[in-house]
């Protein structure tokens, strides 16, 4: 996040992020994909229940020395096996309009825009 967003990160405002566990699993029943090399974690992400038979994919994130190498798509793919298993008929995604890689990203793994506001575009699709 800090790597992102730099000065203008805000801990506060993503307190979620501090205990990726206690505030996905814990409280909210969520699946959780990790991906470690040589025991350091370097990419991950979560799928939360988010209404009866959807899900929705929160901090899906891999560190800036491994990207551009699958892993982002890989999480998402589990993430996506998940649901189908959870027998979830949509999963959604949210992610801000200046970040053109994410997008790429979902629209890749066969998201299709569903809407968008002043600050995110929002997609779905099937798992």
């Amino acid at each position: 996040m800090r790597e992102r967003w730099g000065d203008a990160y805000d801990s506060t405002y993503n307190a979620d992020a501090d205990d990726l566990w206690a505030s996905y699993v814990l409280e909210r029943d969520a699946e959780v994909r990790v991906v470690e090399l040589d025991g350091a974690v370097v990419a991950v992400g979560a799928l939360v229940p988010d209404g009866p038979g959807t899900g929705r994919l929160v901090r899906v994130a891999v560190d800036g020395r491994h990207r551009r190498q699958g892993l982002a798509s890989m999480i998402v793919r589990g993430l996506l096996e998940a649901a189908r298993t959870r027998g979830m008929a949509a999963v959604r995604v949210s992610t801000d309009r200046p970040w053109t890689d994410a997008v790429a990203l979902y629209r890749s793994c066969g998201f299709e825009q569903s809407g968008e506001d002043d600050i995110d575009i929002h997609l779905v699709r099937a798992p």
